[in-house]
């Protein structure tokens, strides 16, 4: 299970990065754009006052194409940033039942899928008692007579 969310979430960080550098590359697209459009302007002598054009740029455009970027910041997105859940060592380890508690009548009496089931007590007691769906309720050995 822990693959396919890692491969999933690989997927998604590498799509991600791939759209980073779309954007970038349409930065650059749109730049020398503008600068074609600059040098077809000044060619053909439709910006006259040149310091005017700049002054205009510095106190107006430049400005308000600051703020929308600022306020179109994302940061930047990275799985190992993500809080994911961490697996403890107690979770990974097998549960153990005392199969001392289920007589041998009863085991003979299972028939398909059968699942044992330890309940109450903590680890360090052992189970209390033991279940066996299908079967009726297994004394444990020291009540059986």
């Amino acid at each position: 299970m822990w693959d396919a969310f890692n491969s999933i979430l690989l997927k998604v960080q590498d799509k991600f990065a791939r759209k980073k550098e779309m954007a970038a590359a349409k930065v650059v697209v749109q730049e020398v754009q503008a600068n074609r459009d600059l040098l077809d302007d000044l060619i053909a002598g439709t910006i006259v006052d040149l310091a005017a054009e700049r002054a205009n740029l510095e106190i107006k455009e430049l400005p308000e194409a600051l703020k929308e970027l600022e306020d179109k910041a994302v940061s930047d997105f990275s799985i190992g940033k993500l809080d994911l859940p961490q697996l403890s060592e107690a979770s990974m380890q097998p549960l153990q039942v005392n199969l001392d508690l289920v007589t041998q009548p009863a085991v003979d009496q299972l028939e398909g899928d059968v699942t044992l089931v330890a309940t109450g007590g903590t680890q360090e007691e052992g189970p209390k008692e033991m279940e066996v769906e299908g079967v009726p309720q297994v004394a444990e050995k020291d009540q059986a007579t």
